[in-house]
């Protein structure tokens, strides 16, 4: 049976039959399309993978309904592709939030790595100044939950329902700042010089999701830097320098 490179909700076809069993499911943010994960699909694709874009109307429900439907999508893809026996999951933004409560509810036979890509994981400010706004609360559904003090994810990193995760955050990303993505029992977390809505397709971003499904952390080369988090704690992170960039904050 040939691997599904396919969006589960319209169909953006590509194709790749991997000998490992393995796929990665890319979940897009708020606003956005699967047509945006297109480029971090093909990278993935190269590096052996089988894709899967989940391609979902993301202004319309809530998390919690989201979350059911990929459930209900990935259990009837494994149903009908038996030959995939490991799931990752890479989710921008709200994307994240959707890609890392559905992995709970995965069986832990099948649970892969976790990459959540400028993830407000601790909720966002924006979403707070765009809560009394008239009419967009709304028109974007979800909005109501991605609030500062409404948000507040977890990874579990011990016992039989661990997850193997990392965070990728921008520097510049002024919708799900640094602080904001940070979660405690991630892997690792990887800062690039970028902004929000295209993080995910940045070289170094999708160098960084590669390397995490790859080997379950980030690629030691970049600038290791100690920096101060917005709650005031303090963590080593990696900071991936473009060409362009200085290599010091």
């Amino acid at each position: 049976m040939k691997m599904p490179y396919l969006s589960f909700t319209c169909r953006i076809p590509f194709g790749a039959r991997p000998g490992n069993g393995e796929m990665v499911v890319l979940i897009h943010g708020l606003g956005l399309r699967g047509v945006c994960m297109i480029p971090l699909a093909g990278k993935l694709v190269s590096q052996g993978y089988a894709c899967a874009i989940h391609d979902y109307p993301s202004t319309r429900f809530g998390i919690d309904r989201h979350v059911e439907e990929l459930s209900k999508s990935l259990g009837r893809m494994l149903e009908s592709c038996p030959e995939v026996k490991r799931i990752h999951m890479v989710g921008h933004s709200l994307g994240g939030i959707i890609a890392l409560r559905t992995m709970q509810r995965l069986d832990r036979r099948v649970r892969g790595r976790l990459v959540l890509i400028g993830t407000p994981v601790q909720g966002s400010s924006v979403a707070d100044f765009f809560m009394n706004v008239p009419l967009v609360p709304l028109m974007l559904r979800p909005l109501r939950e991605l609030g500062s003090g409404r948000c507040a994810e977890k990874v579990p990193k011990d016992g039989p329902d661990r997850i193997e995760a990392g965070v990728i955050a921008g520097l510049f990303d002024r919708k799900a700042r640094v602080g904001e993505t940070h979660i405690e029992g991630v892997s690792g977390r990887l800062i690039v010089p970028g902004f929000h809505t295209f993080l995910m397709i940045r070289r170094d971003s999708m160098d960084g999701v590669c390397d995490f499904i790859n080997h379950g952390s980030f690629n030691p080369n970049p600038i290791l830097k100690a920096i101060r988090n917005y709650d005031g704690d303090v963590g080593l992170l990696h900071i991936a320098a473009s060409p362009d960039q200085s290599s010091t904050l």
